[in-house]
């Protein structure tokens, strides 16, 4: 009986952590750097805009509106000029309300253990890879959840909801770098 118990009890776990990352990847807001009225706003201090190189900045807006502080890309530009938040166009990670750390992967395989368990733990992550399909252009998305090794996102430059690998292939291979964020 004892053992039957204990198997109820990890199979029950396991369904609510499934149920959970669903529910997180549902109330994390779309945004796109390159929606109306921000796509055109000068990001930071430097000569491009939102829409063109804005995806870190629209991955993090939405981040702190799903931990209850409402941004969009135009607002978070401006909140972080006002705080500190850029260097030229690049954004000052330990500016952003929420950010606990990264880890550079571009050398090495990413740590897929790592992210789920970061993952796993409430955390959303941001992380850098490169658009297809010639991989030369760094990109920022927002990793919502996961089933394995197979990774919900928001995807700012498309400004929808997609999963990670069916877009930009094994994560193992193609994340570079990943940002994690929690409640401030």
């Amino acid at each position: 009986m004892k053992n039957i118990t204990s198997k109820l009890t990890v199979f029950f776990a396991a369904i609510l952590a499934i149920l959970g990352q669903a529910h997180a990847q549902a109330n994390v807001p779309t945004y796109g750097q390159r929606w109306q009225p921000w796509c055109y706003d000068r990001l930071g201090y430097g000569p491009s805009t939102i829409g063109t190189e804005g995806c870190l900045l629209t991955d993090i807006a939405s981040i702190r509106t799903f931990y209850g502080n409402w941004q969009t890309p135009r607002t978070m530009n401006q909140w972080l000029k006002s705080h500190g938040g850029f260097y030229y166009d690049s954004v000052v990670w330990g500016a952003v309300p929420g950010y606990r750390g990264q880890r550079d992967y571009s050398r090495v395989t990413a740590d897929l253990n790592f992210i789920n368990s970061c993952l796993d733990q409430g955390y959303l992550v941001v992380v850098q890879t490169y658009m297809p399909p010639y991989r030369t252009q760094p990109h920022w998305v927002l990793l919502t959840g996961h089933w394995g090794y197979r990774y919900s996102m928001m995807d700012p430059w498309w400004g929808d909801k997609a999963y990670f690998n069916d877009r930009y292939g094994d994560p193992g291979r193609w994340i570079y770098r990943a940002a994690w964020f929690g409640r401030w």
